[in-house]
């Protein structure tokens, strides 16, 4: 079923990609529990789903409850505590909280660097992001660039 729901919402037919991953989330609750890793992805693939839809509040609880958990099953070194990390700064960034996004970015890239390294290309996608929401903040200005990176990053 999540391998259905993922090819739904590729093909943008995201109303059909969320009940799907609803019924997913729902499902894995009742069987796996929600401390399970592949339940914690389900609350991040719907998360991104209600992001997509612009429903950037609802997106952004269960991204925040999806973080929380990575948190104390993992760590915050860990990949998956990292990228969700990553994907609430977006997420936290297009609610309009621009500072909230910048600093939760600069605490993951500076993360992402202690365990990837510096030029690998998760730290470097980070310091990306980084540059382009500071440049965006003190120029006050929303610029196609940033736009074309977010759309590149959740797809």
């Amino acid at each position: 079923m999540s391998n259905l729901a993922t090819t739904l919402y590729r093909h943008g037919q995201l109303g059909e990609a969320e009940q799907m991953q609803r019924d997913v989330l729902s499902l894995q609750l009742d069987i796996l529990g929600e401390r399970h890793p592949s339940t914690i992805a389900a609350m991040k693939n719907l998360a991104i789903t209600f992001y997509n839809r612009g429903r950037l509040d609802e997106a952004e609880k269960l991204q925040r409850d999806s973080i929380g958990l990575w948190l104390d099953i993992f760590g915050s070194r860990h990949p998956h505590t990292l990228t969700a990390s990553l994907d609430l700064s977006v997420m936290v960034y297009e609610a309009g909280k621009s500072e909230e996004a910048a600093k939760l970015l600069r605490e993951t890239m500076d993360l992402r660097i202690e365990v990837f390294g510096q030029d690998h290309p998760h730290t470097v996608r980070s310091m990306e992001l980084l540059k382009l929401i500071d440049s965006e903040r003190s120029q006050n200005s929303y610029t196609q660039r940033l736009s074309q990176f977010f759309s590149r990053f959740f797809s």
